[in-house]
């Protein structure tokens, strides 16, 4: 029986990914990256108006703070999609008593955030200005403007083993940590 509903599963991630695709929507359904239109959004998903949302009301503050840090897995930014690795300077955020700071991969970040509803809004935020490889602050430059200068939406999604993923959602952007 576990197996004919983890094959349905992955039939519907399938069928949903190819949707997607034909849409322009997503850039493919690879497991590098993590997008919010998939599986653990079906519950949630409305697909007439292609929107996600969180199911239940959340303390999104409790959420970000229950954790030392999170990991910057990826970003989607125009229709790409990117993953973040880096050994030397990994991308990382904390959230801390209403305080936010962490690195892109260059240069480190501080300041303040509000979260009211589902919307994150960071406050007061400096930078170092560091020069580091064009590529990485290229990437540090398009989060920056989309995440720690913006307002973006919350959404959080809880994954079978009780780990959580946690979308900053803006036009054109989103931000993924795990």
């Amino acid at each position: 029986m576990k197996k004919e509903e983890a094959l349905k599963k992955c039939l519907k991630i399938g069928v949903f990914c190819m949707v997607m695709s034909a849409a322009g929507f997503i850039s493919g359904c690879a497991k590098s990256a993590i997008t919010p239109n998939e599986l653990g959004f079906e519950q949630c998903f409305n697909q007439e108006t292609n929107t996600a949302k969180n199911c239940e009301e959340i303390d999104f503050k409790k959420i970000l703070e229950s954790k030392e840090e999170w990991k910057v897995s990826s970003y989607h930014y125009q229709g790409e999609t990117k993953t973040l690795v880096r050994e030397e300077n990994p991308p990382i955020l904390r959230f801390s008593n209403n305080q936010i700071n962490g690195t892109f991969g260059c240069n480190n970040f501080f300041g303040s955030f509000r979260i009211e509803e589902n919307f994150f809004t960071p406050d007061s935020v400096g930078m170092t200005r560091k020069m580091c490889e064009p590529r990485v602050m290229e990437q540090e430059d398009i989060i920056t403007q989309n995440f720690l200068n913006a307002k973006t939406k919350i959404l959080v999604v809880e994954e079978v083993k009780g780990m959580s993923k946690i979308f900053f959602i803006g036009k054109d952007f989103y931000l993924v940590l795990n």
